[in-house]
């Protein structure tokens, strides 16, 4: 009963059309040449500045994919645990696509959990809205010194994507800084537009670290209050 891609697009592709959002089909509903081909934004098939990074990411933290071959792609289709969910939210993945009969435990679980709600559902898949966070303020932020220290945070069992940060560089005199005060600041998005963004941000008590789902390209800039950072 599957949709014959090549001849119509599935119902759902007009879901997942958000340009600012990002999706993750258990599975492997979609195939590179269809999510390309009709110009949404599947995690695994992002054009990543840093690829082998990516693949490694996706392959460690999310689909579990145990081969050595980075020629392909991300491989895999499954989840880990529930904190690939954790991840997946915490690189702006908003919606979630399983099929129909719901097979995927995980999935299943966190359902229930997190109240996912279904936004779209025919014969053939299910599509969920995440919780994810397209932007936080970190309340603990780690310093690591190569990346093999930072797979290492990263992978460890109290670590949380969507609140803790992993800071890579060299210099030894800073420490980590962590239960940082952010409840009661509030971000606001008020233009994103792909290669512009600008947000809003009541910032209470003290200074923050923000995080942005986004990978940093050659070129971009930041303004603070007016101020080039």
């Amino acid at each position: 009963n599957r949709y014959d891609s090549y001849k119509k697009p599935a119902e759902y592709v007009k879901v997942l059309s958000d340009k600012n959002s990002r999706f993750y089909a258990i599975g492997r509903i979609f195939i590179s040449q269809e999510s390309s081909g009709y110009q949404i934004r599947d995690v695994r098939d992002l054009d990543a500045l840093l690829v082998k990074n990516h693949i490694y990411f996706m392959r460690n933290f999310i689909t579990g994919w145990n081969t050595n071959d980075y020629l392909f792609n991300s491989g895999g289709s499954g989840l880990i645990n529930e904190k690939s969910i954790d991840f997946l939210e915490s690189i702006d993945v908003k919606y979630l696509i399983d099929s129909s009969e719901n097979t995927n435990p995980i999935v299943n679980s966190l359902v229930k959990k997190r109240n996912y709600n279904i936004i779209y559902k025919d014969f053939d898949v299910v599509v969920y809205e995440l919780n994810n966070k397209k932007y936080f303020l970190a309340e603990n932020i780690f310093y690591v010194s190569n990346e093999e220290e930072m797979l290492k945070k990263m992978s460890e069992i109290n670590f949380d994507p969507k609140n803790d940060l992993v800071i890579f560089g060299d210099d030894k005199d800073i420490s980590n800084i962590s239960n940082r005060n952010v409840s009661s600041s509030v971000i606001s998005t008020i233009k994103d537009e792909g290669d512009k963004l600008v947000l809003k941000i009541n910032n209470n008590p003290e200074d923050n670290y923000l995080f942005i789902p986004i990978t940093y390209y050659p070129g971009w800039e930041v303004i603070i209050n007016g101020n080039l950072g």
